[in-house]
């Protein structure tokens, strides 16, 4: 609402416009306020994991790692992204910026990956190759046999999560605070 209303005063459509000694028009702008400050603590974190259905958890985990965008960074990534023997993920020109990003393994990151791709070999003995690191399984039709399908979105679950957990309110951004946050008190810049 601020920002439409900034935008309203900028153009003068709804206020008197002032002009200056050159005729100029000016109209002051008023600063905007809206920096987010959502962090997690551990034990909120804890609890909110502890309300995702199972599939989900591996997403908001690396999330809450790595400090990644959910949607566009964390979703999408695929296991040629993953790179075990360097321990490092890679994302190439993927980001919001278009810029290369190199994420180092910890150990719990590793783990985390390590669960996941035992999953990704189940599924191929089994005939199903699936690029993506994070999968939910789906039944195809009514009783039907039970398929992998990247994760499109998490937003009800999240909600709910959060919601059980005590947590309203929370959005996935507050994971990237909170990453960032772990990060720079680790020591890691």
């Amino acid at each position: 609402m601020l920002l439409t209303t900034s935008r309203a005063v900028a153009r003068g459509e709804h206020f008197g416009v002032r002009g200056d000694r050159t005729g100029r028009r000016h109209c002051a702008r008023h600063r905007e306020v809206n920096v987010r400050t959502g962090f997690f603590e551990p034990h909120h974190y804890a609890s909110v994991i502890k309300h995702l259905p199972a599939e989900l958890r591996p997403v908001i985990q690396f999330a809450y790692i790595t400090g990644w965008r959910i949607a566009s960074e964390v979703l999408p990534l695929e296991w040629r992204q993953i790179d075990f023997d360097a321990n490092e993920i890679r994302l190439a020109g993927t980001t919001k910026n278009r810029e290369r990003r190199v994420f180092p393994m910890t150990v719990e990151l590793r783990k985390l990956l390590k669960t996941q791709h035992a999953e990704h070999e189940r599924l191929q003995k089994a005939g199903q190759f699936e690029p993506w690191v994070f999968l939910r399984m789906v039944a195809n039709g009514r009783g039907g046999k039970l398929e992998p399908k990247t994760i499109l979105s998490l937003n009800k679950a999240w909600k709910a999560a959060c919601m059980a957990a005590g947590c309203t309110g929370r959005i996935r951004h507050d994971l990237r605070r909170t990453a960032v946050r772990n990060l720079v008190r680790a020591g890691i810049s």
